[in-house]
């Protein structure tokens, strides 16, 4: 009897959780957040999305840098940059010494050279910093051959001295196992590097399928295999990275085999998973200009970028740019707490647009509203109190510029927004 009886709880509790299964994942279904493509700047833009899956695709974009100044002699191969105070330090590539140069931020002009010891100086290629050191690259290999990888790290607060003692990282690729010399036609040149928490990464620069990967490096001197994390195809050399902590984005720069530069803007990834966010690249108005290096100037709110000389065909001396990239991010500023509404995507047609566009807020009954249209560029260029009902609503772009504008709706209980493009 008690065995009938154990058999038969134990049955119906099987019975309990089949029924009980469906439920658990229907509810799973429910709370599931759609992934897509979050940025409304975006071609492929998703109203609906609730997660970035990375799939965001832009417009084909050029942009004119603007020319700060031509750079001095000392400094013609400019391969690096790092912004400390007013000094924009930099360095040359290979065939110079283990010195970094310290340039005026307002024109480039040179203001004074430290010499790095114990350091070689076979290829420097790009430079790095956190709150304690300074990482120097030596891990150019146009070749593909080389097998003494390093980078090199010195103290910041030892910068105002003529000489600097270092020590090395010295590292391998994991996934290299041709190391014949293959000058511009492998795929194990690197160029690129920036320090985030506790890590290196290291951006490659693909000679032959024209892609990036990203290695992950310890901080701390030793020697180690490096940590393949992910690849990209950026249809280019990459040769500089830098990181802008306060906005989350990096930027990537190269330049194409035909000497044409570009800049790819990678945000609003997971963690470090750089190429799973949005990957938006910008073509650079800069004749035959071999761009190598970038860093982020937190107190312009814009990017430095050098070029090396080059003097094949044309002759283009090292020179110092600025860009700025608030115009491909879409910031609304605002002060109002939106966090305990309901977000809603109003229904607007026709989208395109031209003088007018409608909005459904399908209302029961009417509301008043607070009617907020913003730029590109997260700036409000409207506002003003509407009334919402059950009818469409005018609203009219008529006095608007050609371009993509970011309208809000706040009422009591939601806030409604909508992408619209005028035409």
């Amino acid at each position: 009897m008690k065995y009938f009886w154990l058999m038969f709880t134990s049955s119906r509790f099987i019975y309990i959780i089949a029924l009980a299964l469906p439920l658990v994942f229907c509810c799973h279904l429910t709370m599931a957040q759609e992934a897509g493509c979050t940025d409304p700047l975006a071609n492929n833009f998703d109203e609906s999305a609730e997660v970035n899956d990375g799939s965001c695709v832009y417009p084909f974009t050029t942009y004119q840098p603007e020319r700060i100044g031509e750079l001095p002699n000392a400094v013609r191969e400019t391969s690096g940059l790092l912004l400390i105070d007013t000094c924009l330090w930099t360095h040359n590539d290979s065939g110079f010494g283990p010195e970094l140069h310290c340039l005026d931020t307002t024109d480039g002009h040179l203001k004074r050279t430290v010499w790095i010891d114990g350091a070689t100086s076979r290829d420097w290629e790009d430079i790095a910093m956190d709150e304690e050191y300074i990482y120097i690259g030596d891990f150019g290999n146009n070749n593909g051959n080389r097998r003494d990888l390093a980078i090199f790290r010195i103290k910041l607060a030892h910068l105002d001295r003529d000489s600097i003692e270092s020590e090395g990282i010295f590292f391998e690729y994991p996934d290299q196992v041709d190391f014949d010399t293959r000058p511009q036609n492998n795929d194990y040149d690197m160029e690129a590097m920036i320090a985030i928490g506790d890590s290196l990464y290291l951006f490659s620069k693909n000679w032959v399928d024209l892609r990036t990967r990203v290695y992950a490096l310890p901080k701390a001197p030793g020697t180690y295999t490096a940590d393949l994390i992910d690849s990209f195809a950026v249809n280019g050399l990459i040769t500089g990275a830098d990181y802008n902590e306060e906005k989350g984005v990096i930027m990537l720069v190269g330049y194409t085999p035909i000497l044409t530069p570009f800049i790819w803007l990678l945000w609003d990834f997971p963690n470090t998973h750089f190429f799973a966010g949005n990957k938006r690249r910008i073509e650079l108005s800069l004749l035959a200009h071999q761009v190598e290096a970038v860093v982020w100037n937190p107190y312009g709110k814009y990017w430095f970028i050098s070029n090396e000389a080059f003097s094949q065909i044309v002759n283009v001396p090292p020179r110092l740019h600025r860009v700025y990239t608030d115009q491909w991010f879409f910031e609304p500023t605002t002060s109002v707490d939106f966090s305990h509404k309901v977000n809603t995507t109003i229904q607007a047609f026709p989208n395109p647009c031209h003088d007018t566009c409608y909005l459904d807020f399908d209302l029961l009954g009417e509301q008043t509203g607070r009617l907020t249209i913003f730029d590109v560029h997260g700036k409000p260029v409207k506002e003003g109190t509407i009334r919402l009902g059950s009818e469409l609503f005018r609203l009219d772009m008529s006095a608007f510029p050609s371009g993509i504008y970011i309208v809000f709706v706040d009422t009591e209980d939601q806030i409604f927004s909508a992408r619209i493009v005028k035409e």
